[in-house]
């Protein structure tokens, strides 16, 4: 019973890595993830634990981007994630700025329009050893009624 749930699970779902685990000390772009035949978006910041001291200077914010051109992505509007925070951009979903906050794993969803959807990992102040980061999506596939009339 618990494998067709499985089996349903992964037919009805795109897992895809935007951001391989790689230790960061400047900004990190996951992968462009295309919405076409997509109804919804979860997407996965797992933020390890820094090697540098964090503060008001110093620190990370989990961003998404959003829009229509591939390669042309801006900061996507708070409306259209699932829980955003104050940071320097809209479409931030996660400040980390003590060493307290760090390794977490931040999901989020993406409730917007565009086609193209992306994950950021801005880096902001001096990152000398650098964070463990990296991004990952789960996109809900539409799901298309079988018409019965023949």
């Amino acid at each position: 019973m618990g494998g067709t749930r499985c089996a349903e699970l992964f037919a009805n779902h795109t897992l895809t890595q935007g951001l391989e685990s790689q230790v960061l000390q400047a900004d990190g772009d996951g992968a462009e993830f295309d919405m076409q035949d997509h109804d919804d978006l979860l997407i996965l910041f797992n933020i390890g634990a820094t090697g540098d001291t964090l503060g008001e200077n110093d620190y990370i914010e989990c961003q998404v981007l959003d829009g229509d051109t591939s390669g042309a992505l801006t900061a996507a509007a708070n409306a259209d994630v699932t829980n955003y925070v104050t940071g320097s951009a809209t479409g931030t979903v996660a400040k980390i700025d003590a060493n307290t906050k760090d390794s977490l794993l931040v999901a989020v969803g993406y409730k917007g329009s565009y086609r193209y959807v992306q994950g950021f990992i801005n880096v902001v102040g001096t990152h000398t050893n650098g964070i463990p980061c990296s991004i990952d999506y789960i996109g809900a596939k539409q799901i298309v009624p079988v018409n019965s009339e023949t």
